[in-house]
């Protein structure tokens, strides 16, 4: 009696056997944007969409980073404009400007943005602790820092990854 072997299969458990321990590395899904001359990001799952920047209602009393509210299908959303605090250089007009229309936990706001963005996946682990750049009082903002190597072999910032869930949470309490 000869026994038969289905090749397909044993090729497959072999191949399964050879990955066990070498899962696919976590990635984040970033809406990278510009502030200025300089790349930051936010995670996308807070994303609800991005759009061209509506016209902005001024609120009396209001400071930065509060920039106004915008109208959202009958709802007044605050507009978050935390470039000054980041020590943006050279930012758009906010009339020229986009915003991502956010939520986190149960708060909705637009963040403004100099560009529309992209979504790019990053490994997590390309993310570095922000402790490698000069800490600044907006550095609590921030989740981390995407590096890159020049050619002298110094690292520079590539993007800057925005923990927009601080940040929220900052403003709502009127930090």
């Amino acid at each position: 009696m000869t026994e038969e072997f289905n090749w397909r299969e044993i090729l497959g458990q072999a191949e399964a056997l050879r990955n066990v321990g070498q899962e696919e590395e976590e990635k984040l899904l970033l809406l990278v944007f510009p502030w200025g001359t300089h790349l930051y990001a936010i995670e996308s799952k807070y994303v609800e969409r991005v759009a061209h920047m509506p016209r902005v209602f001024s609120v009396p009393g209001a400071g930065p980073p509060i920039a106004g509210v915008v109208n959202l299908r009958g709802k007044a959303l605050p507009v978050l404009d935390p470039r000054s605090a980041f020590e943006v250089n050279h930012p758009r007009p906010l009339e020229e400007s986009y915003m991502a229309f956010v939520r986190v936990d149960n708060i909705e706001a637009a963040l403004v943005m100099d560009d529309s963005g992209s979504l790019e996946r990053m490994p997590i682990s390309d993310m570095k602790p922000t402790d490698v750049m000069p800490q600044k009082p907006y550095t609590r903002f921030l989740k981390g820092l995407v590096l890159q190597k020049e050619k002298d072999g110094e690292e520079q910032i590539l993007l800057s990854v925005v923990d927009l869930e601080s940040l929220i949470h900052s403003v709502a309490k009127g930090e």
